[in-house]
């Protein structure tokens, strides 16, 4: 029991995260279909590449595993982006963690709606997680003229292997944060008061 706690506690360490993120509408039948898929790239199978397999060649497969998700994604970082459907938008991200994510967006989403969301995180295959959530809270910001909305979507479906490796990318976050405000207040050794 204890150690599902610890679990959980290292879930939800939120790190800052300014980047792009596009977030897509899903229906109910859309998000029951995906939990039957597996979360995340699946690893080649090791007998079917034979013994004498190439290792690159296991990275290639892995790498091209939903290939056409990828090519959206490459054509947005070249500023070529294709039309975007009505169920897209895209936002800032604020913060991650392993449990969810914060975001700005000029869409008003309803809470309950299902979204799968595109992040371009460091360390992540082409630099981008995707996952399955849900929209938990929604804050208007701003005044009516510029509506902007701090909305907060919690991941439902993503890999062990990918929370993981936001739960790192956050740790890793915060201790880069600590030592700025160490150095900040002229004290390497000792923690901000």
């Amino acid at each position: 029991m204890a150690e599902l706690h610890i679990k959980e506690k290292r879930e939800f360490v939120r790190a800052t995260l300014t980047t792009q993120i596009r977030v897509k509408t899903i229906s109910r039948q859309e998000f029951e279909e995906a939990k039957q898929m597996p979360a995340g790239v699946p690893e080649p199978d090791s007998k079917a590449l034979g013994p004498d397999a190439d290792p690159a060649m296991a990275d290639l497969k892995r790498w091209l595993v939903r290939i056409d998700e990828k090519l959206d994604l490459l054509l947005d970082k070249v500023g070529q982006s294709h039309s975007a459907a009505h169920d897209e938008c895209l936002g800032r991200a604020r913060n991650i963690s392993g449990a969810g994510v914060g975001l700005v967006l000029k869409t008003r989403l309803p809470v309950g709606q299902l979204v799968l969301v595109s992040i371009t995180v460091p360390g992540f295959s082409i630099g981008t997680l995707q996952a399955y959530g849900e929209v938990v809270r929604v804050t208007a910001l701003g005044d009516s003229s510029d509506e902007t909305f701090e909305t907060s979507i919690k991941f439902l479906i993503i890999s062990e292997k990918e929370r993981e490796k936001l739960i790192g990318y956050a740790f890793c976050q915060r201790r880069r944060e600590i030592r700025g405000a160490r150095e900040e207040n002229g004290a390497p050794g000792e923690f901000p008061q």
